[in-house]
């Protein structure tokens, strides 16, 4: 049986742009090597868009990281579209906030005379051909300023299917408006997708992938961007494989591109006593990450507990926790780095001294002990964190006077 034809869908490129808020735990040799791959990744979506066969690439906006457009990645990007376009391979973009089509941009060189760049104003649509018979319909809009306003979305309701196998619009939006949490550009509602004549939806702007279906073969996503470039783009990062099929598109395949990976890895303390026990820990946890790809690491350090005499030393000595968490976990980071270390570490206390003390954090613990659920709904409000998630009593008190003791007994004193 034939494989239906495919294409690429990719967004958020960021070329040209630096590595943002890595932590002191690297050098500058470090920071040189990880600016070398991020630049690697672009190669891998050309690479994999030429193995897999794609009919076209669909780049849904920024591609670019700001409207100056360095020369180096305008040449590398020129660079990689020849490639396609010398194989066959359509190319269908459009611009978003970060490289937005307005008079201050300098063009360096110029993309091949093949790729279709959808400019602002109406959404306009370009028929694609398919190799083996039949054609789609690519239709796109792209953003003539950077703070976009218009919900872009509505244009592509002028858009006529006729006698297409399937209708793909390519955008730059932020679906769900402020209330998602992302910078409010182009916002529209899941809704002005679903009833438009679109069926697949090439979405850019939120680098966290998502893929949704609102119908038979029909779907809207965002591919995420192709690598991570701070410790809060966690996870694998890659593009979507999107397979053609009369009446719409089947369900994307992720295809992971980039080069290494940031992870944050959450340590609890509390039943630990040295640095041995704390570096154990991460090395466990980072087992469980990509264990093919280097992995740019944040360790955050929480818990009250006999550790914090430990690191403590650590600090005061000729290392850091950085670089002492580095060298004993080498052989997890798959040729990463540990780039920071957040220790919110505090001494431990003896709990049963302190419910015998005649004082207001002796009376609250006795407190504690004697609540029962209702009357800690009625304290602390059903929607605190000791109730996020579902716990037995004994748990939810332990939960509560850890909360308290966070507020009530000072960080720096030591009740062991």
């Amino acid at each position: 049986m034939n494989q239906p034809p495919v294409f690429v869908h990719a967004a958020d490129l960021h070329l040209g742009a630096p590595l943002l808020g890595l932590g002191e735990g690297l050098d500058p040799t470090a920071r040189e090597e990880l600016i070398r791959l991020v630049d690697s990744a672009f190669d891998n979506l050309i690479d994999m868009t030429i193995e897999v066969g794609a009919e076209f690439l669909v780049l849904a906006g920024d591609i670019y990281d700001g409207v100056e457009r360095e020369a180096r990645a305008q040449i590398k990007f020129a660079e990689g579209l020849r490639r396609l376009v010398d194989k066959g391979i359509g190319v269908y973009m459009v611009h978003g906030n970060h490289d937005p089509l307005i008079d201050q941009r300098v063009d360096v060189v110029r993309l091949p005379d093949q790729v279709v760049v959808f400019q602002s104003g109406p959404v306009q649509s370009h028929r694609h051909e398919l190799r083996d018979g039949g054609h789609v319909l690519v239709c796109g809009v792209s953003f003539a300023r950077i703070h976009e306003s218009e919900n872009l979305a509505l244009g592509f309701r002028s858009v006529e299917r006729q006698d297409a196998l399937a209708v793909i619009g390519v955008l730059h939006t932020n679906v769900g408006g402020a209330s998602s949490g992302h910078g409010d550009y182009s916002p529209c509602r899941p809704s002005d997708l679903e009833t438009g004549p679109v069926d697949y939806w090439a979405l850019g702007h939120v680098h966290k992938r998502q893929v949704k279906r609102f119908g038979d073969r029909r779907f809207w996503a965002y591919s995420g961007n192709i690598q991570g470039r701070d410790a809060g783009e966690r996870g694998p990062k890659g593009a979507l494989v999107v397979p053609i099929v009369p009446g719409g598109v089947e369900e994307p395949r992720f295809v992971a591109l980039d080069e290494f990976r940031f992870e944050t890895l959450q340590i609890d303390c509390s039943a630990m006593t040295d640095f041995t026990d704390i570096s154990a820990e991460v090395d466990h946890q980072l087992s469980e990450c990509s264990k093919d790809l280097p992995l740019v690491v944040r360790v955050e350090l929480h818990g009250r507990s006999r550790a914090v005499k430990a690191t403590g030393k650590v600090r005061s000595g000729k290392t850091t926790l950085e670089s002492a968490l580095q060298e004993l976990c080498a052989d997890s980071l798959n040729g990463g780095y540990i780039e920071a270390v957040d220790d919110r570490l505090s001494p431990p206390v003896d709990l049963e001294s302190l419910r015998e003390e005649n004082s207001l954090v002796g009376d609250v613990l006795r407190d504690i002990d004697a609540l029962d659920e209702s009357r800690m709904v009625e304290i602390l409000g059903s929607e605190h964190p000791v109730f996020s998630i579902e716990h037995d009593l004994d748990e939810m008190r332990r939960l509560m006077i850890s909360f308290v003791l966070d507020e009530l007994v000072a960080d720096g004193e030591d009740k062991t």
